[in-house]
């Protein structure tokens, strides 16, 4: 469409136009899942172009979260050419949930969603191949991450550091998924043989193990669920292991604080800890 179609005020308020929204460069593809053309409900998407570049409101209306993306060359495509999707949340509770297929961040107000490889509502397949979110001071942000069923490294960093500030990172082929200050990040490794390292914070840290899952976190968890029971600065949770794959869990100490362990065995998963770690009583 080129951004050449005009769009009516009754297709954005009851199409629910901007209900997903893509943005490269200087051209968007806005979705509208309940725009009428030819029949009920048969749903649209918008592309506005180089000649027509979306105005703030239209893509204001289309999120109540910051997003931008870089494209290297001057289109979308399914290359590895270091094609870059970020996401900025709200400052209040924001929820990040992202795969290899697709990444969506929802806020207090509504949904910030863009497809990095999907056909949804006839967007066309797209895909980015770095994707970053970001969490702002303020509220309390949960990430969900989904890995592939080839091999994939799950990184989670509980120490906040000039570089790496709380980061949450699972990558694997032809993907790469960061977070950055979320309170709770938790990775599903799906199958294949997969890695996890989990690196502890700067205080008192507590690492729980068990058969499916494995937990990082300065705060406190339920010892027969691994769920986070009171929240502090971080919780990394790594699950999904295949027992028929040769899957690694590695936990890191560092000084500060103290590092306490509860393991319980068997595991579907080989464990290795690194530095000082006191077995819970």
């Amino acid at each position: 469409m080129g951004g050449e179609d005009d769009l009516t005020p009754g297709e954005a308020a009851g199409g629910q136009f901007g209900y997903c929204v893509a943005v490269s460069g200087d051209r968007a593809i806005v979705g509208t899942p309940y725009a009428d053309g030819g029949s009920t409900d048969r749903g649209a998407a918008y592309l506005f172009g180089a000649n027509r570049t979306p105005t703030s409101a239209e893509l204001l209306a289309a999120s109540d979260t910051g997003v931008s993306s870089t494209d290297n060359v001057t289109s979308l495509d399914n290359s590895t050419d270091g094609d870059r999707l970020q996401f900025f949340d709200t400052t209040g509770n924001d929820t990040f949930t992202a795969s290899p297929t697709d990444a969506r961040l929802t806020g207090p107000a509504g949904s910030n969603i863009l497809y990095i490889a999907t056909t949804d509502l006839g967007i066309p397949t797209y895909k980015w191949d770095t994707v970053r979110a970001y969490s702002q001071v303020g509220g309390y942000d949960k990430a969900y991450l989904t890995g592939s069923t080839g091999a994939d490294t799950f990184s989670g960093c509980g120490k906040p550091r000039t570089t790496y500030p709380g980061l949450g990172r699972l990558t694997g082929t032809g993907y790469f998924l960061e977070v950055y200050q979320f309170e709770e990040v938790s990775a599903n490794l799906l199958t294949g043989n997969d890695t996890a390292n989990l690196y502890d914070g700067s205080a008192n840290d507590y690492f729980w193990a068990k058969l499916g899952a494995a937990v990082l976190t300065d705060g406190t968890v339920n010892d027969t669920t691994g769920d986070l029971v009171t929240p502090n600065t971080y919780y990394y949770k790594v699950y999904g292991f295949d027992s028929a794959a040769s899957d690694h869990v590695n936990v890191y100490g560092t000084s500060g604080g103290t590092n306490t362990k509860r393991v319980i065995t068997p595991l579907d998963y080989l464990l290795a800890t690194y530095g000082s770690w006191t077995d819970a009583p």
